[in-house]
């Protein structure tokens, strides 16, 4: 089947011509209206450059005289106040102050140079040998010598000069060297005209000073142009005149830029003319532009209606076609025991489900068409994760899940996801199974795992609590009989295999029932407890201490000889001979009686008993001869089993 379309004559007619023409007069005329005005304009800017420069040049020249008669006048007093002190032969300092001097010095030609007024700082060696040569030979009918000052762009305003000091008959004697101070009157001479400058030069042309630096001639781009077409004036107009009596040379430069910078109404002409003529031409070249493109749109358009009309019967065949197909694929999907749903690959939204997916989510099929993924998991990591792992074109296989039905309850899921080809475009497919009686039975084993093991941490506190009621005394915390003893055994064994000393020490309180009787056996179970810790803040690493029963404790020393036990053994009894043990209103204080014995690699092996039996008759023995005192088993010579 064949389409013929027919457009319009691409002749254009006399109407189109016409109106052809008379938008190119338009344009025309409107480039015409631009030249005009920016010619115009231009004049403007022209006349009014001359006019700035000319009143800048009309300010330079006044401040030129003024500043020419300041300084004449200035110079002529200091000339006159200086001559008549040469005058006077005998006076060593000036008669009167003279104004804005800041030093005055007299230079001999021979000797030192001398002070007139006050000032430390002695003239440099090269203005002293200039000051000489100027008394041998003055300068040329001038009175004065100025001299530049060390810096250029000095900020003191300061200028150095040297005068003859000459007599009635010319004869000079010295020189005079000072520095006249123009810093409080020289910045008046500029108050009226703002961005002026003045700068003073001597005779050789050297720079004395200037009233500020000097003006920038760093100009814009635009201001450059603008200057090039002699639309703006010059950035300063300068003036200059030579002092001769001094002799100076003036400078004076007033800057243009002020007056520029507040007339902005030629800127604006220039600007508004501009914008209003750009904007003519562009509406005249837009309209053109929308008249093409319009017409352009119009025979588009005539051409698509014509190929609507033409597919139009095309597309419903292939709409029933489609239809058919998809009874055929839904057909095949409800046969499928596990939920299936097509997705959508970009907005992840339903757009297929078979019948087991709807008893899955208690909804219909056609309820589910058109939900989002998002809405059917609970989890919104879960969300997360899938999208992330379908945008970079991975599946997902046999994931666990939690979904969320049409009613809001949570179920737990196994899902799989893939993208596929479906119906002849990109689709998404999830399958989902429910595994909601496989989570609740692991959920169940782990909740018995965890009592389980609930149950053996218990059962292991428990024991360890036994072990340590077993091996520990109740009132004092420290090993009871049965542990220490076999702790002992240990070392002592240990002590036989490396061939270390072991040392043992027995302690009794000494008057201890005294105490019961006193005060009562809980200040008794107070002082034994308190006796305990303060005994075991003296042991050190691998010793220990032990309660024998009652009153009487024993301390284990691994490689300790008789000399260390003994020493440990006073310091025991001196650390409980200090000690103060607060009871209610009363203070108890109580001693000890320590025996000691000591096993050595050069004795003979024996039995742990023996050991202890030594230890208690030392103690014996301490308790005999007076208490609170440490007795050593080798002082009863009784090692012999």
């Amino acid at each position: 089947m064949h389409l013929t379309l027919t457009t319009d004559d691409p002749k254009p007619s006399y109407g189109r011509r016409l109106s052809r023409e008379w938008r190119t007069l338009l344009l025309g005329l409107l480039l015409c209206c631009l030249a005009l005005i920016w010619l115009m304009t231009a004049a403007l800017f022209h006349a009014r450059s001359r006019s700035i420069e000319e009143h800048a040049q009309n300010m330079a020249q006044a401040q030129l005289n003024l500043a020419s008669i300041q300084f004449e006048q200035q110079f002529t007093l200091l000339r006159t106040a200086l001559q008549q002190r040469a005058l006077e032969r005998e006076a060593s300092a000036l008669p009167a102050p003279i104004d804005n001097l800041d030093e005055l010095w007299l230079i001999p030609p021979q000797g030192a140079p001398r002070a007139l007024s006050g000032s430390s700082n002695r003239p440099p060696l090269h203005i002293q040998a200039l000051a000489r040569r100027l008394v041998s030979d003055p300068a040329d009918g001038a009175p004065f010598v100025l001299l530049p000052p060390p810096l250029q762009f000095s900020v003191s305003k300061r200028i150095p000069f040297l005068l003859p000091a000459c007599n009635r008959s010319g004869v000079c004697r010295a020189s005079y060297y000072g520095s006249f101070n123009a810093s409080d009157w020289l910045p008046a001479l500029l108050r009226d005209t703002p961005g002026s400058q003045i700068r003073l030069f001597n005779r050789a042309g050297q720079l004395l000073i200037q009233s500020t630096p000097a003006p920038t001639q760093t100009l814009s781009t635009w201001r450059r142009l603008a200057q090039w077409l002699t639309l703006l004036p010059s950035p300063h107009m300068e003036a200059s005149a030579v002092v001769p009596s001094i002799p100076l040379r003036i400078t004076v430069a007033v800057s243009t830029r002020g007056t520029w910078s507040t007339d902005r109404s030629l800127p604006l002409l220039l600007l508004g003319s501009t914008l209003l003529s750009a904007l003519l031409v562009f509406f005249g070249i837009v309209g053109n532009r929308l008249h093409h493109q319009a017409r352009r749109e119009r025979r588009q358009l005539d051409e698509h209606t014509a190929l609507l009309a033409l597919s139009n019967a095309n597309l419903k065949k292939k709409l029933h076609k489609l239809a058919s197909t998809h009874q055929d694929l839904q057909a095949l999907l409800d046969t499928i025991q596990v939920g299936v749903l097509i997705l959508h690959p970009d907005r992840h939204e339903v757009t297929t489900a078979n019948m087991a997916a709807g008893r899955l989510f208690g909804l219909h099929i056609s309820e589910l068409i058109g939900r989002s993924i998002l809405s059917l998991l609970a989890d919104p990591a879960d969300v997360e994760g899938c999208e992330s792992l379908l945008d970079q074109g991975l599946g997902i296989s046999d994931r666990e899940i939690q979904l969320r039905d049409g009613g809001g309850k949570i179920f737990w899921s196994q899902v799989s996801m893939r993208r596929v080809r479906f119906n002849d475009h990109h689709s998404i497919v999830m399958s989902v199974v429910d595994i909601s009686e496989r989570m609740s039975h692991n959920q169940q084993l782990q909740r018995e795992k965890q009592e389980t093991e609930r149950l053996v941490k218990q059962l292991q506190e428990m024991q360890h609590e036994l072990y340590e009621r077993a091996t520990h005394d109740d009132l004092t915390g420290v090993a009871n009989r049965p542990h220490f003893l076999q702790q002992a055994q240990q070392a002592y064994r240990q002590a036989l295999r490396q061939g270390t000393p072991l040392g043992l020490a027995i302690i009794d309180l000494d008057m201890f029932k005294l105490v019961n009787d006193t005060y009562g056996h809980d200040a008794g179970d107070l002082v034994l407890q308190q006796v305990a810790m303060a005994c075991e803040s003296c042991l050190g690493e691998g010793q220990q201490l032990g309660r024998l029963g009652g009153e009487e404790f024993a301390i284990l020393m691994p490689h300790c000889d008789y000399a260390q036990a003994i020493e440990l053994a006073e310091q025991v009894k001196r650390k409980i001979a200090e000690l103060i043990i607060s009871y209610h209103d009363d203070r108890i204080r109580v001693t000890l009686s320590i025996g000691v014995s000591c096993w050595s690699p050069q004795d003979r092996p024996l039995l742990i008993g023996r050991l202890f039996k030594l230890a208690d008759l030392a103690l014996y023995q301490a308790k005999e001869t007076g208490r609170n005192r440490v007795v050593p088993a080798r002082a009863l010579n009784c090692l012999e089993p």
